[in-house]
């Protein structure tokens, strides 16, 4: 698991440049948590000077503040890979003032484009552990596995955007994985694992909403396998779910948060 876990972060983290994908929608992301440690807010309006106005489509406001428009749990996932960094190199880490001090400031080397390519590809050698680990114990053939668990890393939206930035995906792809892997375990060692599996869905939820499509017939599988032990899993995730969707409604005054700006412009869901 280890090595499996290495070579996949080597490999994430020398795909394309440092910059290989700066993209309006994980700018916001990448700023949240350094707004955490320094400023324990998630306001980014110290950030707005930096950002070009080709990508500033990803904010929001407010009650007078500057907020994202996407959820913040990619930007919490990655918050301990920055935390730890900061701690580590705290004059390397202050490099962000002076880049998004000047215009497009966002383009410049500076240690929130490292960290986010840093932390997404982390996060996703970790998800490719975790399907590892998944794939191992359900085909109990180690062999297979390795060419499962190479198609995964390789040749699905890990490899091709979520390890090149912190797009939503990634860390919901680690955490439906994670989830996935606890069920497994819950069949033989109780509820305890349930409930962590609630909680590892609840956090698949936050990072990116979407995620619902998946979880609602996943909660149909537990529910019949587990009947009444369902309860914990079930009680965890909504719990989860239900946190997010009251701080949203206090913060944007929407239960979807800021997607309530830009969901006019989605393309309306079609059955083709």
């Amino acid at each position: 698991s280890l090595l499996i876990g290495f070579l996949s972060f080597l490999v994430f983290l020398n795909v394309g440049s440092p910059r290989a994908w700066p993209s309006g929608d994980t700018i916001p992301i990448k700023l949240q948590s350094i707004s955490i440690l320094e400023y324990g807010n998630l306001n980014l309006e110290g950030f707005r000077t930096g950002i070009p106005e080709s990508r500033a489509y990803g904010f929001y406001r407010a009650g007078g503040q500057l907020l994202s428009a996407y959820p913040p749990g990619a930007a919490l996932t990655a918050l301990p890979i920055y935390g730890a960094f900061k701690a580590l190199a705290p004059e390397a880490f202050d490099s962000w003032r002076y880049a998004y001090a000047v215009p497009n400031g966002d383009d410049l080397p500076n240690v929130a484009n490292y960290m986010e390519r840093f932390s997404s590809s982390l996060i996703s050698a970790l998800s490719v552990v975790v399907f590892w680990l998944i794939c191992v114990r359900v085909t109990k053939d180690r062999t297979s596995s390795l060419w499962f668990t190479a198609a995964y890393a390789l040749g699905t939206s890990l490899l091709s955007t979520a390890s090149l930035a912190l797009w939503q995906h990634g860390p919901a792809c680690l955490f439906l994985g994670l989830t996935v892997l606890l069920l497994l375990k819950a069949e033989a060692q109780g509820r305890w694992s349930l409930v962590l599996a609630g909680l590892s869905a609840g956090w698949a939820y936050v990072c990116r909403p979407t995620v619902a499509v998946a979880l609602a017939p996943l909660a149909l599988w537990v529910v019949w396998t587990f009947r009444w032990r369902a309860l914990g899993f079930l009680l965890a995730s909504a719990s989860m779910a239900a946190a997010v969707m009251i701080w949203n409604w206090v913060v944007y005054g929407s239960a979807v948060g800021g997607y309530s700006q830009v969901s006019a412009a989605f393309v309306p869901f079609t059955w083709t």
